[in-house]
């Protein structure tokens, strides 16, 4: 005989195991829920900091080209260190990877034509060994390498050339030129013009050489210390011997060769701080060299 009292308590005993049961899952779902989120935040970390290395990556590039712009002019800087140095970059946090490694950074050079110009092109790569922080990736050692480049497994990678800094160079350098030049045509003719219009009332006019009103034989241009031909300048005629001879390749003597043509004294050197040379009397091996017809030459050396 099964009595009340009985069953009350099989019920009981039942709900107890069945409270013990759930309490039981209920905790093995909070620690799944517990790993889970722990995997997200490890997933979102990680991201970060990739994203962190691909933002740094191309400020490190930004600051490169920067440095090869103002300091570099034909050479990339040697070390990432140096653009932290130099002021290119303030965040120091930069110096090392997310992940607290040294940056990968590897240079080359090549020959290149532009525009018939031969120009040497800086080429580089900069990586990060990534999250592992093996180095899965070869620095490239030939151009050719560099033109495949790219980052393997979980390195983070960028490339740099100043292929565009050049081509600007070659651009501003073939206006330079051509205005220097274009001066320097303007120069010789306004000192034809004037030599003509000022004889034979010009008191040095009776004793120089002419061909009845025009000075045929005067070299108009300004003087350089390059020509020894024993040509007469017109410059020394009319300033009775204290015209300026202008040094060739050298630095603050060209400047002032640019202030006499009326150009900004920068122009002394070309886009990659090469020293103008000029000469204004550069055939000089042909018979009568201190006669006309003279040619004067810029070369930036």
């Amino acid at each position: 005989m099964i009595s009340f009292k009985n069953i009350k308590k099989s019920l009981q005993n039942q709900t107890g195991a069945m409270f013990g049961m759930d309490a039981r899952i209920a905790l093995i779902i909070a620690s799944v829920l517990a790993a889970t989120g722990g995997v997200t935040m490890m997933s979102k970390l990680e991201r970060s900091r990739v994203e962190g290395a691909e933002i740094g990556l191309q400020i490190i590039k930004d600051a490169l080209e920067n440095h090869y712009k103002t300091k570099g002019f034909t050479a990339l800087a040697p070390d990432i260190r140096t653009l932290f140095e130099q002021g290119f970059i303030e965040e120091t946090t930069l110096m090392r990877d997310p992940w607290d490694n040294e940056w990968r950074y590897n240079t080359l050079t090549r020959k290149i034509k532009l525009n018939d110009f031969e120009i040497t092109e800086n080429i580089a790569t900069i990586h990060t060994a990534g999250k592992d922080g093996v180095d899965d990736t070869p620095a490239p050692t030939f151009e050719a390498e560099w033109n495949v480049w790219q980052p393997l497994n979980d390195d983070i990678g960028i490339k740099y050339s100043t292929i565009e800094v050049e081509k600007s160079r070659v651009s501003e350098y073939q206006g330079r030129a051509k205005l220097i030049v274009d001066k320097l045509e303007d120069y010789s003719a306004a000192n034809f013009i004037e030599a003509q219009a000022e004889c034979p009332e010009a008191t040095w006019c009776n004793n120089t050489p002419k061909d009845g009103d025009k000075y045929t034989e005067f070299n108009f241009y300004p003087q350089s210390n390059t020509d020894n031909s024993g040509a007469t300048y017109y410059d020394n005629i009319k300033t009775g011997g204290s015209n300026s001879i202008f040094v060739s390749g050298d630095s603050l003597s060209m400047a002032e060769l640019m202030k006499t043509l009326g150009l900004p004294e920068e122009f002394a050197f070309d886009p990659w701080k090469r020293v103008l040379k000029y000469d204004s009397n550069f055939i000089q091996d042909r018979p009568n060299p201190h006669k006309p017809p003279f040619s004067a030459s810029i070369i930036y050396e």
